[in-house]
């Protein structure tokens, strides 16, 4: 099972190498950056001085309720207008608000301050909504006031300011927010990133440090990666040499070697054996089928056409299913045990060398080397023509043998 996100932070907080057995690879916010995925961003903290300490927590984050008592006032919301037209005139981008009427008085401080600004929210009509999110992606807007609407799912690329009128301790939450305007574009050099600070005491709050796993972290309007670069002793051209685009390697891997359970090489296809069935990845034009056979009768476990790894992922699903991990494993128990004493005849009948302590899944692997040749085109066709197998080609000689046998004595 392979798990892919792009939301590093869960709500319930626990890690995801709680969730999954391995982190196979991650890829932080600053590698991005480093890498020219995402865009640099210059950091401004900005000190209120209201004090948010005595607001209550709900499910992690403050309560927003009692939040937006003490963070919509009107003096506050001047303080973000002011600081935009001193840090950030002429950049266009999002404010983000703890209620729709936070929202709504920032857009009007703003429009009174003669910024193009207007606030999208929820509960807003949608064709209203869609008409201001339209006007901004157009360049009529300059400034977008949300609430919860802009969080996730919204892109326009050269968005290249982001405002934090919301103070929050949720780092997903942060992460989403601040990632509206990391998007590259061809205008834009960098992302006003500007934090607006409550006094909070007891409480740990996001910043701009939450993005690159510092508690702590204040650039002063400077830029995130040059401060990075001075904490590491390296420059910005040493940076960008070793984080250039390189060819991507490859490498075969041993998909045989890796799974957990025994499979048997027959010509073109691979089996399986279970109790009562058998799993095969049958080769086909571009790749394999995952089929199972049971008393005679083929069943597809895919419609698709996969790679022999996900074909045999897909198998061994089924066989999980089918109770197998106790016998067709390379560690199942019975393995381990002294081969019998008809393993041993049938290694000396068919002069296949073998050592004294033998056990029997050893054996079991020995004979079946030998023993699971595919059957002769002669034998397919013959099946075929008879329609005595669903899938003669993933017969070995000796089972088509049978059938043909068991054929011929009922004909006669």
């Amino acid at each position: 099972l392979l798990g892919v996100t792009a939301t590093a932070y869960r709500g319930d907080s626990t890690g995801l190498d709680e969730v999954f057995e391995e982190i196979t690879f991650q890829c932080s916010i600053d590698t991005m950056m480093k890498a020219g995925y995402l865009c640099d961003i210059r950091g401004l903290s900005v000190n209120t001085g209201d004090d948010i300490s005595c607001v209550h927590l709900r499910t992690g984050d403050f309560a927003v309720n009692e939040l937006a008592q003490i963070i919509d006032i009107p003096k506050r919301n001047a303080l973000i207008a002011d600081t935009y037209l001193e840090y950030g005139e002429g950049r266009r981008g999002v404010v983000f608000c703890v209620k729709v009427e936070h929202a709504l008085h920032l857009a009007e401080a703003f429009r009174e301050r003669g910024v193009a600004c207007e606030a999208v929210y929820g509960d807003m009509p949608s064709d209203e909504r869609q008409d201001v999110l339209s006007r901004y992606a157009n360049h009529e807007l300059q400034i977008l006031t949300n609430v919860g609407v802009l969080t996730e799912g919204w892109d326009v690329p050269d968005t290249n300011i982001i405002m934090m009128a919301r103070p929050t301790k949720s780092k997903g939450l942060y992460v989403q927010c601040v990632g509206r305007g990391l998007r590259l574009h061809p205008d834009k050099k960098d992302c006003l990133l500007i934090d607006f600070v409550d006094i909070a005491k007891r409480h740990d709050l996001c910043g701009v440090g939450t993005l690159v796993g510092k508690k702590k972290l204040n650039l002063h309007g400077g830029s995130l990666l040059d401060e990075l670069d001075r904490e590491e002793g390296g420059s910005r051209e040493e940076r960008i040499r070793l984080h250039q685009y390189r060819e991507p390697t490859y490498e075969q891997i041993d998909v045989l070697g890796r799974s957990r359970y025994v499979w048997q090489k027959r010509g073109e296809h691979y089996a399986l054996s279970l109790v009562d069935a058998a799993l095969y990845c049958m080769s086909v034009e571009g790749g394999y089928t995952p089929i199972v056979m049971q008393s005679g009768v083929k069943r597809l476990l895919s419609d698709s056409v996969l790679p022999l790894g996900y074909a045999m992922g897909v198998c061994e699903d089924y066989a999980r299913s089918m109770g197998a991990d106790n016998y067709a494993v390379k560690d199942a128990a019975w393995r381990t045990d002294f081969a019998t004493e008809k393993q041993i005849n049938l290694l000396r009948k068919k002069g296949i060398p073998f050592r004294p302590s033998i056990t029997k899944g050893e054996a079991a692997d020995l004979l079946s080397s030998v023993m699971n040749v595919g059957a002769t085109e002669k034998q397919i066709l013959f099946i075929k023509y008879h329609d005595l197998h669903d899938a003669p080609e993933l017969l070995t000689k000796r089972e088509a043998m049978e059938i043909i046998r068991q054929y011929k004595e009922r004909s006669v």
